[in-house]
Order: C-alpha cells, then structure tokens, then sequence
C-alpha cells in the first residue's frame, strides 16, 4: 500500500510538472490530496505488525530490533519528505522552467528513501543484495565516463566479485569480506605484470581504482549492518541511519543556509553553487541533529554524536568536491540520468560513499573505547 500511494505521488506530480493547461487551484488540490494520502500511505507500511518485547518493538525484518525511537525517526523522514515536496511543488508553481530540476531533485528522494527504508525494514540480507546492483551501477556510470575504460568488457567479472564480497557479508564473516576486491586486485595486477604485451599502466591504475570503489568502498555501506557492534535496542538500524541522516540532511541544508545566506564560494572552479554560509550553516545544523540523534536512535550520547557528526559534514562536502572535481576533469555534468535531478546513483550517494570508511572507523574506536574502559 505505501509503495502504492508513492508511485500516485510520484506520478501524478511529474504529470502536472509537464502540463500547461491545469490551473493552478486545480493542481495545488490535486497535490495536497496526493501528498498526504501517499504520505498516509507511506505510514501505514511502517505500522509495526509485531508483538513487543520489552522496549524494542519486532517487526517483520528477519530479526532486526525496530525500537520506538527508530520508528519516530522514521516517520519524522517521511513526513519531513512529503512537507518538502508540498514547499517544492509551490515553487515551482511560480516559476516551472526555472525550478523544474528542483522539483525532480526532490522527487528522487522517494525511490532512494524506499530503498534504504525499504531494506531495512525486509532486513539486512535483503537490503545488502540490493548493495550488489548499487555497485554495478556505480561501476557502469564510472567506466562510462572515463574513455580509457568506456570499452570494457570486465562488469561480468566485477558482478561475480560483487556477489563474492556481499556474499561473504551473508556468512558472516563481517571484516573479512573486505579483503575479497584488495586480494583480487592484487592478483589482477600481478596477472597484467606477467602478461607480453600488457597494455597502458594508467589504464590499470584506473581500472583498479574504478573496481575498489564501486565494490569496495560502497560494499562498506552495508557492512555496518554486519559488524559485531552493540548498538543497543535500536540494533544496526539506528546506526546505519544516524550515518544516512547527517551525511544526506546535510546536502539539504547546505543547500537551504546557501539559498538564504550564501554570498562566499567555497570552491567556485569546482562546484560553483556551494557557499561558505552553506557549507557551515549545514554543518551547524546537522551538528545539533546528530547531538539528539547520538543518544536517541544510537548509543554515542549527545556529545559524541555532535562530533561524529561534524566530522561526516567535513566528510561529505569532501567527498561532493572529490567527486565533481572528476566530473570536470572528464568533462561530464552528472555520471548518469537514473535519477531526475541529481544524475546517476552516484551522484546520489558520492558523499555517502566517502563516509562510509570514516563512519566504520569511527564506531570501531568507540566499541574499542567501551570494551578498554569500564
């Protein structure tokens, strides 16, 4: 049902997008009944169909914890997504060839927050076996754009790897999944070594670079789900979430402190819409969240939630930078055209992607620092 009232949402938003003749009562009618009845939706799919236990709710997710606290955040997201979409489409209202991306920016957010919402409701098998795609995906979008690799042949391979390193997730064997993508690459360049007539280095190099970290770097996100780490009664979902909330809210709110006070350019050769006022203001912001949320949905408590977070905002921006900085040495706008608005998958998560490794760092020290100190 809650895919359902989405797909309407969704749907019907694109289809006034791209008329002329409504008028404008017509469609801000049409929107509201659509919002809130796809957001009502939307709710209704997380009800929690389970019985208590104690304090953590179980719902059908192949045995995640589903606190009480996690469900608030999780309603708190969607409904924060719907009042989006409602503020957007008003915009866009005013002015429909100047902020149709935004519209479409916002409404790529509904099938991403289906996928990670989604997943972690069916449960951390299922919602790693969808990590296998993200990787394919993030690996055609980097081949295509480089002309050294636009003709290779090696996704079968990469998809066997793949499925070997999120496999070894599925087993269980946490850590030790990491070492599949650096062990096979480093028979890959020995292979290449020994080969007569092997071919250019920096076609290697960048081969070897594309393939760590579509599958090895990305292959991190899911992991957290996976580790031994105590995460409490809010189990790894809450986790997981406290790193999608301050890396992905980040985005948006460095988007909105630059709209209303952006004067300096941070990086204007690189990204020429990101602002000093944006980047700090965003930072600030989701500092304060991640102080609420590091006791509330994760066992860091306010303090070092607020310092988790700032360190994930420096990450994030650095990582937007890192990445639209190749985009610029390949000459290309977006990696791809999956998502309306953004571009491609990974343009969708290149910041999420470089948080990963300093998110897992981070909660290792902590579990390091419970287990040496009583």
């Amino acid at each position: 049902m809650h895919a359902l009232g989405s797909r309407c949402l969704i749907f019907n938003i694109l289809r006034i997008a791209k008329s002329q003749v409504c008028s404008a009562r017509d469609m801000g009618a049409l929107l509201f009944c659509r919002v809130f009845c796809g957001s009502a939706a939307c709710s209704v799919g997380f009800i929690r169909v389970g019985h208590r236990h104690g304090s953590a709710v179980q719902i059908f997710d192949m045995g995640q914890g589903w606190s009480h606290n996690l469900t608030v955040v999780v309603y708190a997201i969607l409904s924060f997504i719907a009042i989006g979409t409602t503020i957007v489409f008003g915009i866009f209202l005013s002015n429909r060839d100047r902020h149709r991306d935004m519209l479409y920016r916002t409404l790529s957010w509904y099938p991403v927050s289906l996928f990670v919402l989604g997943g972690m409701f069916v449960g951390r098998e299922v919602f790693t076996c969808g990590f296998v795609w993200v990787s394919l995906q993030v690996f055609r979008e980097l081949t295509a754009s480089d002309a050294r690799l636009s003709r290779t042949r090696a996704l079968p391979a990469v998809a066997g790897l793949a499925v070997f390193q999120y496999s070894a997730m599925l087993f269980g064997f946490g850590w030790a999944s990491l070492l599949v993508v650096p062990c096979a690459m480093v028979l890959h360049g020995c292979v290449w070594l020994l080969t007569p007539g092997k071919g250019d280095r920096s076609t290697l190099r960048a081969y070897i670079a594309t393939v760590v970290f579509s599958v090895w770097i990305v292959g991190m996100l899911p992991l957290v789900a996976w580790l031994p780490l105590d995460f409490g009664e809010h189990g790894w979902g809450g986790g997981l979430l406290f790193m999608l909330i301050i890396t992905q809210f980040n985005d948006v709110f460095q988007y909105i402190w630059g709209k209303l006070l952006g004067r300096r350019k941070l990086a204007e050769r690189i990204s020429p819409k990101k602002t000093w006022e944006g980047v700090l203001g965003g930072a600030v912001t989701m500092t304060v969240v991640g102080a609420l949320l590091g006791g509330y949905i994760a066992p860091f408590g306010a303090p070092l939630g607020a310092a988790l977070a700032a360190v994930l905002c420096v990450g994030g921006v650095s990582g937007d930078l890192a990445f639209s900085l190749l985009k610029r040495a390949r000459g290309i706008k977006d990696f791809g055209d999956l998502l309306p608005g953004f571009g491609g998958v990974l343009d969708r998560i290149d910041s999420l992607a470089f948080n990963a490794p300093i998110y897992l760092l981070a909660i290792c020290l902590f579990e390091l620092s419970r287990a040496l100190v009583p």
